[in-house]
């Protein structure tokens, strides 16, 4: 597999990947009981692994993932999951392939509804609310997986941030959320 032969030329002592569909594993690269401790940085390796196998036509990003209901999409919309701040770059790679304007595929990103969760940094936080459409933008904390202080850090940045109205905060805060839920 395309996306798999990569990893022969990555500077790094030792890879591992496994391609799964449907639950079963269609191939795999290198010692896959290796464990590896990387944390948070799962998630921009995930979201990238998602957007090549999508470009090469192997997945959809309205693939079903997880529980009835939930898709790629879903997935991917987790904002410390890396796609607001990545969007542009793989929007070209996209549009190269799929006929599509690089505006185009971005427009499409912009359609996943994104959440806060460890992303209401000084950094963060101004690119995901530049990124995502009005309403598109819901409170998240990653609680319990992230600890408390964690969780406290990042809720006074999105709490504390003057980039933002107080009815900008609500509807991130609640109002988003009621709205996206309320049909």
């Amino acid at each position: 597999m395309a996306a798999l032969d990569l990893t022969a030329d990555w500077p790094v002592d030792h890879v591992s990947a496994a391609v799964v569909k449907a639950g079963e594993v269609v191939d795999t690269v290198g010692d896959t009981a290796r464990t590896f401790r990387l944390a948070s940085i799962t998630k921009p390796l995930v979201a990238w692994s998602i957007l090549v196998a999508v470009e090469e036509g192997t997945l959809d990003l309205d693939d079903p993932v997880g529980q009835p209901g939930c898709t790629l999409r879903h997935l991917l919309s987790h904002a410390g999951g890396f796609l607001p701040y990545a969007a542009e770059r793989m929007a070209l790679t996209i549009a190269r392939d799929t006929g599509l304007s690089p505006a185009e595929v971005v427009e499409q990103f912009r359609t996943f509804y994104f959440d806060t969760a460890l992303s209401a940094g000084p950094a963060a936080l101004p690119t995901l609310l530049a990124f995502a459409r009005p309403g598109h933008l819901v409170f998240g904390t990653d609680w319990p997986f992230a600890p408390q202080p964690v969780v406290d850090h990042f809720t006074a940045g999105l709490h504390q941030y003057a980039g933002i109205d107080e009815a900008v905060r609500r509807a991130v805060d609640q109002n988003n959320a009621v709205a996206l839920f309320s049909w």
